[in-house]
């Protein structure tokens, strides 16, 4: 029989492809772990809570951490693709400005000035370094369990 915790899990890997729907899932499997899911949604349906609701209130907070650092981790990860795929060629057009292309054009001139790779690569790495800890830091301020990033 589908449950809705079946119906749930299926819905989030449907959603999230990317070979990361266990990690999206995770938070509103924690529940069904904890037999918590499915009393929690018979008492907001008898209570006469909307699907709305339930999602609004019940599985939203407890999968909001997660995503936040999946969506932290999918755009740093996309900064990345892109300095790469225009440092082969691949990805924007010369003229237009991308930390790849400049770490491409100073290939050139390594040897009498190394600060122009050494600039763009740098940067690149601080900018996904300083997202992937915003997003980290989001999590710890947003995740249920905690109030304001101090456990409870």
């Amino acid at each position: 029989m589908l449950t809705e915790a079946k119906l749930r899990k299926r819905v989030y890997e449907a959603t999230f492809k990317r070979g990361s729907s266990l990690f999206n899932a995770g938070g509103v499997l924690e529940m069904e772990e904890k037999n918590q899911g499915d009393r929690m949604l018979i008492r907001a349906k008898v209570q006469g809570s909307g699907n709305f609701r339930i999602l609004w209130k019940l599985i939203l907070p407890g999968v909001i951490s997660p995503l936040t650092v999946q969506a932290s981790y999918i755009f740093s990860q996309a900064i990345i693709s892109e300095a790469s795929l225009s440092f082969l060629g691949a990805g924007v057009p010369a003229p237009a400005a991308s930390w790849g292309n400049m770490l491409e054009a100073s290939k050139a001139v390594l040897s009498k000035a190394p600060w122009t790779m050494i600039v763009p690569g740098a940067a690149v790495i601080i900018c996904v370094l300083s997202l992937n800890l915003f997003g980290d830091g989001l999590r710890d301020f947003m995740d249920p369990r905690t109030k304001g990033g101090v456990k409870k």
